[in-house]
């Protein structure tokens, strides 16, 4: 069974974050907080966390420096930010500190549970609001000053899809194709960027 901390001081976006959470798995046990302090006692209390929501701007929040304290008490729990703040600073510095995932509040619902599901596998979520976009064929390009400037046309298509937590089945629907060609492009895209995972192509945007 999962176990997953909800913390927010507003209970409308604890119970949206909820109903969300629900389609992940019905077989799952939802906590909460409302402050930092009830995040820093249910912490210490539940070594089987499987994973932090965690808003920057409750009560007792010194913005993301509160991560640090977190994986202090438990450092194998995975913390991601939830915040209304779209600062691409902030997600640089939640990153460094050690937090997991980035995820804005205004993002849909397939996004959020996308990136849910990301970090409850292992990787990082960085969402595609805070990176910069693809703007051109790299192949236009005379001088390559980036690893993504080494992509096709039809990768960068897909890598920008990637950038938003979509899934392989997702994006062969959003560009028209089958998803085991999405799967071969994926893989190619890593090969390309030399990462081994998805969470580090996109990650390569904010280096």
């Amino acid at each position: 069974m999962l176990k997953i901390l909800v913390a927010d001081d507003h209970q409308m976006v604890r119970e949206g974050v909820k109903g969300v959470l629900s389609e992940i798995d019905h077989d799952l046990r939802i906590l909460e907080a409302e402050d930092f302090l009830g995040v820093v006692k249910i912490v210490s209390s539940h070594s089987d966390l499987d994973l932090v929501l965690l808003d920057i701007s409750m009560p007792g929040m010194n913005g993301v420096q509160n991560v640090a304290e977190l994986k202090s008490i438990a450092p194998d729990t995975p913390i991601a930010i939830l915040s209304a703040h779209n600062d691409s600073k902030l997600v640089k510095e939640a990153l460094a500190i050690g937090a997991e995932g980035y995820i804005s509040k205004t993002s849909k619902t397939t996004v959020m549970l996308n990136a849910i599901r990301l970090i409850l596998d292992g990787e990082i979520y960085i969402p595609s609001l805070f990176l910069e976009p693809t703007v051109q064929n790299p192949s236009r390009n005379n001088i390559s000053n980036s690893p993504l400037d080494n992509l096709t046309p039809r990768q960068y298509e897909v890598f920008d899809q990637m950038r938003t937590g979509a899934s392989n089945k997702e994006i062969a629907r959003e560009i028209g194709c089958a998803e085991s060609t999405i799967k071969a492009h994926v893989t190619a895209i890593l090969k390309t960027l030399k990462v081994n995972s998805r969470a580090k192509a996109c990650a390569l945007e904010l280096s």
